[in-house]
């Protein structure tokens, strides 16, 4: 059998970025003329695990939602291996959120429904992503003109779990600090005789998100780690003065309900979505 080759099927182009461990090249389809981005991871990267790609690719062959980044192809050589994706030339949210400061709370809201929705379609398809954060949300377009300005894709399914059911529970702990949930600070501390968890971590994250978009840091926040996982553990954060002097107190209540310590009082996906707040996006500030 012939072997599948990159240039047969794409035009290589311009490179868009570096990555950890490789980088994104601009690409087009020869059959569809299509744009889309292909990332090139060298093999020979130390940090390269061909197995651990192999979980990356299986997840992301299962993905197909508006608002997450999708997997196109793959091909291999003996030097490289590339992923064909979606393309998003927007750049990072968290750039987005550095750029501006902070967004509108109607900004925010139709943003972050977006996130919630392609959440929600994940887990639903047995898929935990477990590494949510604004470098992992993609903004399709930086043309302030665009109708795509403000629409997000999910990306990185680096550390996803796959699960058999949506109600089984996962056991290895991982995520960025700031945006870990209690039960996983909890496991990663030794604070926990569980060492479960469950597909709400994914909402938390999707608080800590929302609060950073809505004031430009972060509700919990230390150069201490131990310190950062006590507020975490403890729900301890707030809304200070003068940031949220203009927020509305049912957007806070909003942020609130997601960022319940307790996982069983936390929402799932499906009830966020259900949410007068996320609903009553034209009467929001805008």
């Amino acid at each position: 059998m012939k072997e599948r080759k990159l240039g047969d099927f794409y035009e290589v182009g311009k490179m868009l970025g570096k990555g950890s461990i490789g980088r994104t090249l601009e690409g087009v389809s020869k059959v569809t003329k299509k744009k889309v981005a292909i990332k090139a991871l060298p093999r020979s990267h130390p940090e390269f695990e061909y197995k651990t790609l192999m979980t990356e690719i299986e997840i992301m062959r299962r993905v197909d939602h508006p608002h997450c980044i999708k997997l196109h192809d793959v091909f291999e050589d003996d030097k490289l291996v590339y992923l064909v994706q979606d393309l998003a030339t927007g750049g990072e949210l968290f750039d987005r959120v550095v750029g501006v400061g902070s967004f509108t709370e109607r900004d925010a809201c139709f943003m972050i429904k977006q996130v919630i929705e392609a959440c929600a379609y994940l887990h639903s398809i047995g898929i935990c992503h477990r590494d949510l954060k604004p470098e992992n949300v993609l903004m399709l377009s930086d043309d302030a003109n665009s109708p795509d300005y403000n629409i997000v894709k999910i990306a990185d399914f680096g550390l996803s779990s796959l699960k058999q059911q949506i109600g089984e529970s996962m056991q290895t702990a991982c995520g960025t600090p700031e945006y870990l949930a209690p039960e996983l600070v909890a496991i990663l501390s030794r604070r926990s005789k569980s060492k479960t968890y469950s597909h709400r971590v994914d909402v938390w994250a999707v608080g800590v998100i929302l609060y950073v978009m809505l004031c430009g840091f972060h509700p919990f926040y230390s150069d201490n780690q131990l310190k950062l996982y006590m507020a975490i553990l403890n729900g301890d954060f707030a809304f200070p003065k003068p940031y949220w002097d203009g927020i509305r107190n049912d957007t806070k209540e909003f942020i609130v309900w997601l960022l319940q310590t307790d996982p069983d009082k936390r929402p799932d996906c499906a009830q966020c979505l259900q949410h007068k707040w996320l609903g009553d996006v034209e009467a929001l500030n805008g």
